[in-house]
């Protein structure tokens, strides 16, 4: 496996060419809610597959990190079901 070493950028878009080198042109980004997002970065990678149509981008927004707890016993028994 070849070793990754953090690389800082100060431009979007040299940042999104490093991202699509090691992954491909299939990306599926996931933005949890809440935390900071760096939203230029997911304009550079979003007009860059604009640009360029073999590039698939997925984006799956405001994704939470742990289940949802229902307020009312009809909520509770609505996420369990799932």
């Amino acid at each position: 496996m070849r070793q990754m070493h953090p690389v800082q950028h100060g431009d979007p878009e040299a940042l999104a060419d490093s991202i699509i080198a090691p992954v491909g042109k299939s990306i599926v980004l996931a933005l949890p809610l809440g935390l900071g997002k760096a939203n230029h970065v997911v304009n550079a990678l979003y007009d860059r597959a604009a640009a360029d149509p073999s590039i698939s981008l997925r984006i799956f927004t405001a994704l939470t990190l742990e289940t949802p707890r229902g307020g009312s016993a009809l909520e509770r028994r609505a996420s369990s079901a799932r």
